[in-house]
C-alpha cells in the first residue's frame, strides 16, 4: 500500500523509524509556550545519541496523505516555521509515491512510508528520499567545546518536546516556561539596574577620593 495510507498509518510508520532507545517520538505536540498559542506538530524526533549522522537531532515531521493538502502547504511557509521553531530540520511524512522529492522545498527533507502485508502481519517502512538542502546533525555542526556551553545545547522547544514526551502535562509546561521566562527577564533586569547603579557609586567614591588627595606641588 502507498497513497491508500492514512494519516495513523504514516504515524505508525514514524514511530517504528524513530523509536526507542535511539530515538524519543511524540505526536500533537505544541512546541510554542502557551501564552502564544500556536499550531501543533503532527510529530517531532528526538535523537538520544551525541554521534552519528543524526547525533542530538531534533526533527519536525509533518504528516501529508493527500496532493491537495501537500500543495497547500507549499503556499504556506511561514506556517511550518510557526509549527516547528528552532528545530534542526523539518521533514515531510508522506505516503510512498505521493510526493516527488523535486516539489519538496530546499529547507525541507522527505521521508516516504509504506505497509505490506507479511503473514497477517502489517510491516510499516520508511525512506528518506530527500535531506533538508546542506544537513548537518547538531553534531556535526558543533566542536566539542562549544557543546560545553549551555546556550549552545537544548532551545526550550526541544526542552518542551522532551518534557511531553517523558509525560508531563504540555500545557503546565507551556505555563510554567513562561513564569520561568518572566521570572529571569525580571531577575535579569534587576541585575542590570544593580550594576548601573554600582557603578554610578563607584564612580562617585572615585571623585571624592581624587578630590581628598593633597594637590602636588609644582
Amino acid at each position: 500500500m502507498a497513497p491508500g495510507l492514512k494519516a495513523e498509518d504514516v504515524l505508525r510508520c514514524l514511530r517504528n523509524r524513530f523509536a526507542a532507545p535511539e530515538w524519543a517520538f511524540a505526536e500533537e505536540l505544541s512546541l510554542i509556550p502557551g501564552f502564544i498559542r500556536g499550531r501543533r506538530a503532527d510529530a517531532v524526533a528526538i535523537n538520544c545519541w551525541t554521534s552519528g549522522k543524526w547525533g542530538l537531532a531534533f526533527l519536525g515531521l509533518e504528516v501529508k496523505v493527500s496532493r491537495s493538502d501537500f500543495l497547500h502547504e507549499l503556499k504556506q511557509p511561514q506556517k511550518r516555521l510557526e509549527t516547528y521553531p528552532d528545530v534542526d530540520g523539518i521533514f515531510f511524512a508522506t505516503p510512498k509515491h505521493l510526493v516527488k522529492k523535486e516539489e519538496v522545498p530546499d529547507d525541507c527533507g522527505l521521508i516516504e512510508c509504506w505497509t505490506k502485508k507479511t503473514n497477517d502481519t502489517t510491516v510499516y517502512s520508511t525512506r528518506i528520499q530527500k535531506y533538508p538542502k546542506d544537513w548537518r546533525s547538531p553534531m556535526e555542526r558543533m566542536s566539542w567545546n562549544a557543546t560545553q556551553n549551555l546556550h549552545e545545547v537544548p532551545t526550550l522547544s526541544r526542552a518542551v518536546a522532551v518534557a511531553v514526551i517523558r509525560g508531563f502535562d504540555p500545557d503546565r509546561i507551556n505555563r510554567d516556561s513562561y513564569q520561568d521566562a518572566q521570572r529571569l527577564g525580571y531577575e535579569l533586569r534587576e541585575a542590570r539596574t544593580d550594576i548601573k547603579w554600582m557603578k554610578r557609586r563607584l564612580e562617585e567614591a572615585e571623585e571624592k577620593l581624587k578630590a581628598t588627595q593633597p594637590k602636588e606641588q609644582p
